[in-house]
């Protein structure tokens, strides 16, 4: 069945094809939709009898350079692609006997003036109308089991399984979603459930309680506290209690330490004065840091100790009130999570929405687990209305937590939005209500494949090398459920895997299920330039090498027959040498958030330079684990992090060894949380440049980092990291955040960088676990806030900073840039920052504007 729909609907493209004889370039074989396989393959177009002409598919052209190489090794090796819309009946895979030379590579060009298009998809045929406005066509395939899509393109449009709730195209990001109510099922009033992560200033806990007598009670938390890596010996004198909206009483006695967040104890805090009856009562954080908080105690009887989680009742006349943290009726904490034993496999949803939908066997949830990081895709097991859970089959990767947003996908009962289809596979039938009446002359197509091209090496030794693709136009590929990591989705439409001196350029990959590049094992020296990757479910370019146990999964789960990286290269190995510039990356993620314009993890000396990314759900750019040796310059990076958190706009992530990152320009670090409180945090939560997770001997000069959240740069525990040069500007909440983490600090420089401020209210530098002897080089830069106050620094003033032997020679003074609006940052020439040393920084060169192709 499915040769007769290829074939009828490539002749659509014939008549697109130009007959043109003379001036055809240079070319060893040629390739048109409307070719043919038998023929020859030397000339550009048919001949006038019928008898000849160019191949009709790539596959049939890679043979017979195959066949070629043989008979004559010095013959051209180029294969020029007419137009037109090439539905590949698999992926096509080169192995290291298409390699060719660097003086003689391989070379898949598009015919000039012509745009040729591969697609991993086939398109839909023999649609009729059914009922309610909808049309139906019937695939044999999907029936037999043979094929399963969960996307589909109606011309230049990419369509919607149908849903709960409704996509939103006025508002995609925040709007058609759910938030979950508790995961564990409306579990209250028990001892194990946790409310966390409340360790910000103003971050409170309010209930309801009723006082049985008047009297002075003893009040007990019962919390796990680590703060003495934080210089904090507990939390005594840091938190209060309010009655009725009084002031709070200082709980000078505790919580106190626990060693683990996790080891909770009983700690006497304080002496409340209550009267009798219904009294609010409010937990506040007053000073800053964390506890973890299970419950909280009230007793009159001044001899009770409590233990445990069994108590026993107080004395004779006594009496004894005990609350639950997560019962509190008032909250606020942006990254407030309340916790019990971790749930993977269920969830609670809201009152009068989903519905058991029984025509509808393969409904599949999206949904942000945990603290929305990722997002991941799974099979419901069965839905119980009665109790309002959604039951996971298999559990969630991530536990899943109140707040998390999701949707149901792929529900029959639900097909009833424009733009909306259903894939019932029992019956092979396609279901789809269109956006307009002429759908059926447009190119309507259902991805079929999760890769158009393979370059797969036999191992380090022997790899498929220097091939190149330039001019096409890569579209229809699947995305894999279930996947082995959500931190590492692993679709390509191109898949390098022990590949090496390939070259891809001038293409352009459009409504993907995935990534337009993976390169995984030691797929070293390759290029990836002067494309355009948009509108992707996955991201632009994924390097990814062995890192341990951290091994990318190319295809599905690892029981449905994933492919593993070859094991011949010790473990730290990875993509090295590769080069990522002048690319135009944006709109990526529709599926899949974990995700970037470029994200390399074990890869080694590649570089990625003047690429233009935007509009991103995750990182612009990433480099985690054991990364060295890269090189991320001179790109432009603007409207990231729209749809996670904690997150940056360029991120290192456990990266020990060096890596270059300079002359970047960093615009709109975004950030989104839903809180435990179902409230929407945007912007929240989000860093310019983010060296996390002890990220160190990072070079980090000669960027630009404009409009972020938490500050245009973090170093999170790291060592021996130089920042310096940078310009800073305008963070809504902190100006730069230095968090001394675990006390892991030393060799860092923060030097020659402005800090600037033209936002009210101006924010600070944040530092945490700070002191005059910490082995921190900060010196020779430039602070201006608009009030033209020198900053603080997490409450610290200016003059004890000095004191301290921080910033000693730095300025506080307008830097006179040319326009922070207009993003013109050239110092006037009487500006201060060149006094200090500081050097301008050209953005002239910045993103596609400085990008050279490569000869």
């Amino acid at each position: 069945m499915r040769t007769p729909i290829l074939l009828a609907f490539a002749s659509l493209s014939v008549a697109a094809i130009p007959a043109r004889t003379q001036q055809t370039p240079r070319a060893a074989f040629f390739v048109a939709t409307n070719g043919n396989d038998v023929w020859s393959g030397r000339i550009a177009a048919r001949n006038a009898a019928g008898t000849d002409g160019p191949f009709r598919t790539l596959q049939r052209a890679r043979d017979a350079l195959r066949r070629l190489r043989r008979m004559n090794p010095k013959a051209a090796l180029t294969v020029m692609v007419r137009g037109g819309t090439y539905y590949m009946p698999a992926p096509l895979v080169f192995t290291p006997e298409d390699s060719g030379t660097k003086d003689r590579p391989v070379r898949f060009l598009a015919f000039p003036g012509e745009k040729p298009v591969l697609s991993g998809g086939r398109p839909i045929m023999g649609w009729h109308p059914g009922d309610n406005g909808l049309w139906e066509a019937h695939l044999p395939d999907v029936r037999a089991g043979k094929w399963y899509f969960r996307q589909l393109r109606v011309g230049d449009r990419m369509q919607h399984q149908a849903r709960y709730p409704n996509y939103d195209p006025d508002d995609p990001i925040k709007g058609g979603w759910l938030l979950a109510d508790d995961p564990a099922g409306g579990r209250k009033g028990g001892f194990g459930g946790v409310v966390g992560s409340i360790h910000n200033r103003g971050d409170f806990l309010e209930w309801i309680v009723d006082v049985p007598a008047d009297g002075d009670y003893r009040l007990w938390l019962f919390a796990g506290v680590k703060m003495k890596p934080f210089g904090h010996d507990g939390m005594a004198g840091q938190t209060g209690f309010s009655i009725d909206g009084g002031s709070p009483v200082i709980l000078d006695k505790g919580p106190v330490e626990t060693g683990n967040w996790r080891r909770f104890l009983w700690s006497e805090c304080a002496v409340l004065p209550l009267a009798t009856g219904r009294r609010r009562l409010r937990w506040v954080n007053l000073k800053g840091g964390g506890i973890d908080f299970d419950a909280f105690c009230l007793t009159d009887d001044m001899d009770y100790t409590p233990k445990g989680t069994k108590l026993k009742p107080p004395a004779a006349g006594k009496h004894l009130v005990v609350v639950q943290a997560e019962d509190y009726i008032k909250c606020q904490g942006k990254q407030l999570r309340v916790t019990w034993p971790r749930v993977y496999d269920r969830l609670t949803y809201p009152p009068d929405s989903v519905k058991a939908w029984p025509l509808s066997p393969d409904k599949e949830i999206h949904i942000f687990p945990a603290w929305g990081w990722v997002n991941s895709i799974n099979r419901i097991g069965r839905i119980d209305e009665r109790t309002r859970t959604i039951f996971f089959d298999p559990p969630c990767q991530a536990d899943l937590r109140v707040g998390n947003r999701f949707f149901i996908a792929n529900v029959r009962e639900a097909l009833d939005a424009p733009g909306e289809f259903y894939l019932d596979k029992s019956t092979g039938t396609l279901m789809y209500l269109p956006e307009t009446p002429d759908f059926v002359q447009r190119e309507v197509v259902a991805p079929a494949m999760k890769h158009i091209l393979i370059f797969r090496g036999t191992d380090a030794t022997r790899r498929t090398q220097y091939i190149q693709f330039r001019g096409f136009t890569f579209r229809d590929t699947q995305y894999s459920v279930p996947i082995a990591s959500l931190y590492k989705p692993p679709d390509g439409a191109i898949l390098m895997q022990d590949a090496a001196h390939n070259r891809v350029q001038n293409c352009t990959f459009e409504h993907l299920g995935g990534w337009a590049l993976v390169g995984v094992g030691a797929a070293d020296r390759n290029e990836f330039v002067g494309n355009t990757v948009r509108y992707v479910g996955q991201g632009g370019v994924f390097l990814c090498g062995q890192s341990g146990k951290n091994r990318l999964m190319i295809g599905d789960d690892p029981r449905m027959g994933g492919v593993k990286l070859p094991g011949d290269r010790p473990a730290g190995s990875g993509p090295t040498g590769n080069l990522v510039a002048g690319n135009h990356i944006h709109h990526i993620g529709l599926v899949y958030k974990h995700v970037a314009g470029v994200f390399a993890e074990t890869a080694h000396e590649n570089v990625i330079v003047h690429n233009f990314i935007h509009d991103t759900p995750r990182y612009g750019i990433s480099l985690k684990r054991k990364c060295r040796g890269n090189r991320v310059e001179f790109n432009e990076v603007r409207r990231t992090n729209l749809e996670t958190n904690d997150t940056g706009a360029i991120e290192t992530y456990t990266t020990t060894t060096p890596n270059l990152i300079n002359n970047n320009l960093i615009v709109d670090s975004i950030g989104l949380k839903v809180t435990e409180d179902k409230v929407w945090h945007t912007p929240f939560y989000a860093w310019g440049i983010y060296l996390d997770g002890y990220s160190s001997h990072q070079t980090v000069t000669n960027n630009v980092c404009l409009r972020t959240v938490l500050g245009g740069v973090m170093v999170n525990g790291g060592w021996n990291n130089r920042i310096e040069n940078n310009v800073f500007a305008n963070g809504s909440e902190h100006l730069v955040t230095l968090s001394n983490y675990l006390r892991k600090y030393h060799g860092n420089k923060f030097m020659h960088n402005v800090v600037y401020s033209d936002i009210d209210p101006p924010a600070d530098v944040r530092v945490t676990n700070w002191g005059p002897d910490l082995d921190f080089e900060i010196d020779f830069n430039l602070y201006w806030l608009k009030n033209g106050e020198p900053p603080t620094f997490s409450g610290t003033p200016w003059t004890k900073w000095t004191a301290w032997g921080f910033d000693r020679h730095s300025l506080v003074t307008d830097p006179r840039f040319g326009d922070v609006e207009k993003e013109d940052f050239r110092f006037a020439p009487d500006s201060p920052a060149l006094k200090l040393g500081i050097h301008p920084i050209d953005l002239s060169k910045v993103g596609l504007r400085g990008y050279k192709p490569p000869q």
